[in-house]
Order: structure tokens, then C-alpha cells, then sequence
């Protein structure tokens, strides 16, 4: 009896360890519903349902998979193809939504996207942004399919309804012209583009230069110093129409004749020059193009003139003039590709160097210089060209 006890306590241990192995197995591999395989089962759902006209359907995987994830580009999609198959879209519903132009922005994003020869690794990469669904997925398919059937099949769609089945048909110039139609004003899908349009042409461009060009002074300053070259750069930014930028330029270059100059009380002859300028320059558009810009340009700032080089480590050894430079003229644009442009700009300068008991000094200059630039903003640029504004 006891041998029996004892044999019937091991079996029931190793059944037990068994059971434990198998409920360790479980869960050890159970898997727990992520928001890439509830997108994946329902676009799965999805394109089925569409293939059986099934639209009822369909807007419960919706509803479901909107109650799991929140909204996504995907979902945001079908959500919107779906209310104008069963006529229950709302203007006011869906453009309610702050998001509703960036949602519009990503769908083209994955457009540009899919259209790359490494998509499958960029989709990897970008998979959040892209709402979990793979790019050139059946369901894009479908819903591009789908889109295309409501234009053929639906005479009385709503503007905003229209709109939305040019985006997701794949018809994008359509959508941005319709978009700025008479047939579009009014609505509130019109009003987040003008909205979205402002806020994205005043956002800032950054901007870079280097110049070159010639001094050309006049009066007494012509006779002493002479034509100088001028080299220098510009780094600032554009809002708007209005341009500001720092600008610092150097002029090299002995004086033509010897001046005198006044300085720790004696006069020196000299033709030591190294003349500058370090301010703030405006520029403001009067005509653009895009590819030729006409601008009115002014600055404010400081001249300087090097007229005693002296010795650098010996303090009080040198000598600078400096004056106060207003300056005004034009500058025109030639836009390259790349964000970079080539500029000439003209500009008279008024300025005043006092060079007490020594050589007159008085005189203003011309400018005219060449310069390269870089010019832009990224995100601003990639934005306009996918609203079709540039």
C-alpha cells in the first residue's frame, strides 16, 4: 500500500512539472496586440470587405481599430472613403481636426516614399509614421481603387468629398488645383490650406554668403585711398519679404598716395590701409519669381580704416578711423537649384572719417559686389513644392 502511495505521489509530480513546462511555454510566447499587427489584421479585413461591397463591415474594423490605435494616416484614409460611401461624411467633423493637413502631408509623404527602389527598407524605419501599414501594400491598392471608383460612380459629391478622392486616387495636381478652386471656397477644407499655406511661407530662410566686389570712393577719399577690392560675408535669415543679416567686409590694399595722419602728438606720413565694415543689412523683395528676385537693400553700421598698422604686441601702437556708414541700393537675384543663389549688389555709402590734423579723409563710396549664397529652409521649401506652391 505505501509502495502504491509512493508511486502515485512521483506520477502526479511529474504530471504536474508537465503541466508547468507547458504553462511556462505559453507564456513565454504569448503574444500581446500591438498596434502594428491590429493595422496589419485589419487592412487585411479591409481589403476582403471591399472586395465584397461590404462597407458596413468595414466601418466596424474601423471603429475597432481606431478604439486600439487612434487615428493614423491608414485609418484616417479609409475612415474618410468610407463615410462618402455611406453618405455620412461630415465637413464639419473631419476638418474640425487640427491634424487634418498634416494627415493630408504624410499620405504624400508615403506617395514619394513608395515611389523609391529601397521602400521595404524605409518603410522599416518609418513604419511609425506610417501607421504600421507597409508601403505598395494591397490596401493602398485598394483604397486608391476604391477613391477612383467614388469619382466615376458619385456625380453629386461634395467639394470636400471630391477633393478627398482626387488626394487618394493618386490625382495630387488635381487635388492642389481643385483645392484653390471657386468650387472649394467656404469650405473648411479650403480654410486649413490657406491656413496651413500661410503658415508655411512665413516660416523663416536661413541664409549664407561670401563677396566680393570693388570700393569706389569719392572726393578727397578717391584721391587718397583709391579703388580698394572688398571681400567679405553675410549670415542672417528671411521672414517673410523682409531679409536682415550681419555683414562683415574687409577692404586690403596700401592707400594710392601717402597721407598724413596725427597720432600720439606727431604726424606721420603713411599709406598703411586696411579698411572694413560691420553692421546690419536689410534687404527688403520687390519682385519674385522664383528664379529672379529684385530687392531694395540698406544698412546700418561702422567703417573702419587701419591708418597706423604699428607693432600688434605693443598696446597704443596703431591707429583706426572710424565712421558711422548709412548705406543704400539694390541687389538682384538669380536662384539656382539647391537653395543657393547669385546676387549683384550696388550700394551707395554715406560715411565720414575724421582724421584730425592730417591728410583730408572726407568722401563717401560705391559698392558693387558679386556674391554666392545659400539660401532656404529645408522643411519649408520640401513643403511648398508638395502643395504644388513653388
Amino acid at each position: 500500500m505505501q509502495k502504491r502511495l509512493t508511486l502515485l505521489f512521483f506520477c502526479m509530480l511529474i504530471v504536474s512539472s508537465l503541466f508547468a513546462q507547458d504553462d511556462l511555454d505559453a507564456q513565454l510566447l504569448k503574444q500581446t496586440p500591438n498596434c502594428e499587427s491590429v493595422a496589419f489584421n485589419s487592412t487585411k479585413l479591409i481589403n476582403r470587405y471591399f472586395d465584397q461591397s461590404n462597407i458596413d463591415s468595414i466601418s466596424l474594423v474601423v471603429n475597432k481599430w481606431d478604439e486600439f490605435c487612434g487615428e493614423t494616416e491608414p485609418l484616417f484614409r479609409v475612415k474618410v472613403l468610407t463615410n462618402i460611401t455611406l453618405a455620412t461624411f461630415s465637413e464639419d467633423q473631419i476638418s474640425e481636426r487640427e491634424t487634418e493637413m498634416n494627415l493630408i502631408i504624410n499620405y504624400l509623404d508615403r506617395k514619394d516614399l513608395a515611389a523609391e527602389k529601397n521602400y521595404h527598407q524605409l518603410y522599416e524605419y518609418y513604419k511609425f509614421y506610417l501607421g504600421y501599414v507597409p508601403l505598395n501594400s494591397d490596401f493602398d491598392l485598394t483604397t486608391v481603387a476604391w477613391a477612383t471608383s467614388l469619382l466615376e460612380d458619385n456625380t453629386d459629391l461634395s467639394p470636400s468629398e471630391k477633393a478627398y478622392c482626387l488626394l487618394y486616387s493618386n490625382q495630387t495636381d488635381e487635388f492642389w488645383n481643385y483645392l484653390q478652386s471657386s468650387d472649394m471656397q467656404g469650405s473648411k477644407l479650403a480654410d486649413r490650406y490657406n491656413s496651413e499655406k500661410e503658415r508655411v511661407e512665413n516660416l523663416w530662410d536661413g541664409h549664407l554668403n561670401f563677396f566680393s566686389g570693388v570700393f569706389v570712393p569719392s572726393s578727397s577719399l578717391n584721391d587718397v585711398i583709391g579703388v580698394k577690392p572688398i571681400f567679405g560675408f553675410q549670415l542672417g535669415a528671411k521672414v517673410k519679404k523682409t531679409q536682415l543679416d550681419l555683414t562683415m567686409s574687409f577692404r586690403p590694399g596700401n592707400a594710392k598716395e601717402y597721407y598724413d595722419v596725427y597720432f600720439q602728438g606727431q604726424t606721420f606720413p603713411t599709406r598703411d590701409h586696411l579698411g572694413g565694415y560691420i553692421g546690419l543689412d536689410f534687404a527688403r523683395e520687390l519682385t519674385n519669381n522664383f528664379k529672379r528676385e529684385l530687392d531694395l537693400e540698406w544698412g546700418i553700421g561702422a567703417d573702419f580704416m587701419d591708418v597706423i598698422s604699428g607693432d600688434p604686441d605693443v598696446t597704443d601702437d596703431s591707429k583706426t578711423l572710424v565712421s558711422f556708414n548709412f548705406n543704400c541700393g539694390l541687389g538682384y537675384r538669380f536662384y539656382l537649384k539647391n537653395m543657393n543663389y547669385i546676387g549683384l549688389h550696388g550700394k551707395y555709402n554715406l560715411i565720414n572719417f575724421n582724421n584730425k590734423r592730417g591728410t583730408d579723409l572726407s568722401g563717401n563710396y560705391l559698392s558693387f559686389t558679386l556674391s554666392y549664397n545659400w539660401f532656404g529652409n529645408p522643411t519649408k521649401y520640401k513643403l511648398l513644392e508638395k502643395m504644388k506652391l513653388k
